[in-house]
């Protein structure tokens, strides 16, 4: 009975475990290489299954124009984990306005060791969560700007979860805001100097 117990336990281990489609390494400050590792992450034909994308140890990768309208990166419409590794995903200063992510109503965005800077749009200047999953871990929110909404993170009924995180220098109404029934929870975060 034992071993009948002990190999169903297994089983289910193996069954409810992720099977990462692919994991991604992308070069210091490599922008068209993010870009291109996002897309390759949301094309759930030719590569289903949740991915990875690795950023380069301590490297900043500067957006300098819209991707879409949306935002300087692709919409994230699948299961992605951005690793950032100490490193900064930041607008270029001197660009017009535009919020670094979106994530969509298919979308499951993680975060880990990231910061995200200098984002800016009417509402969610650094992530704009619609209908989507958002994780945040040990991630910085730096200089982001929304008027209207979320300065860092605007969600919408969606849900975000964001630990051990420092937010930052954001300007405009609050840095995390939730609308329309969305869920956020926040945990072991830091909130400082965030006019608004």
């Amino acid at each position: 009975v034992r071993f009948f117990l002990t190999s169903i336990l297994l089983i289910g281990i193996l069954i409810t475990r992720p099977a990462y489609a692919a994991t991604i390494q992308i070069p210091p400050g490599n922008v068209a290489d993010l870009i291109a590792a996002i897309n390759t992450a949301n094309d759930e034909s030719a590569n289903p299954g949740p991915d990875i994308i690795s950023l380069a140890p301590n490297s900043i990768y500067t957006l300098t124009t819209l991707y879409d309208w949306y935002g300087g990166l692709p919409s994230i419409t699948s299961q992605i984990t951005i690793n950032g590794n100490g490193s900064t995903i930041q607008r270029d200063s001197t660009a017009a306005p535009f919020r670094i992510f979106l994530v969509d109503g298919t979308g499951d965005l993680t975060i880990n060791g990231l910061t995200i800077s200098n984002g800016g749009r009417a509402d969610g200047g650094g992530i704009y969560n619609q209908f989507g999953k958002l994780q945040v871990n040990d991630s910085i929110f730096s200089n982001n700007d929304a008027p209207e909404h979320g300065s860092a993170i605007n969600n919408v009924v969606g849900i975000v979860t964001i630990t051990n995180s420092t937010f930052f220098g954001n300007t405009g109404n609050y840095s995390v805001t939730s609308r329309d029934g969305g869920q956020v929870d926040i945990s072991n975060s830091f909130f400082s100097n965030n006019p608004g």
